[in-house]
Formats: C-alpha cells, structure tokens, sequence
C-alpha cells in the first residue's frame, strides 16, 4: 500500500521495482483508482461471489 502515493497536484503514482532491480514510477489512471476502491485485495477463494477476507484469514 506505501507504494501507491498522490502528489500534492493530485495525480497518483505507483512505486515499481523492474528488471535489474531498478526502481521506476507509474502513473496510475483513474479508472485503476476506481476499480482499487471497490475491489478487495484478497479475495475469498470459496463461494461464487466476489468478497474479500477477513483480517484473521489475511494475517
């Protein structure tokens, strides 16, 4: 999560490490910001419906 930031203009960016451990800076659209929010991160891997998991099951 530290790696996603926003500048103080308002635009996103995603810290990335790549190939020969460079490290590189992202722009992040706003439909990523979206999808990001409404989506959990972890998802349950039983049942047919998209829900994340609890924080026990995550830790």
């Amino acid at each position: 999560m530290g790696a996603l930031y926003a500048e103080e203009d308002g635009r996103w960016w995603l810290n990335v490490v790549g190939k020969g451990n460079k490290p590189c800076r992202l722009p992040v659209a706003t439909e990523m910001l979206n999808a990001y929010d409404s989506l959990p991160l972890i998802l349950n891997s039983r049942g047919n419906k998209l829900a994340g998991v609890t924080d026990e099951a995550a830790a």
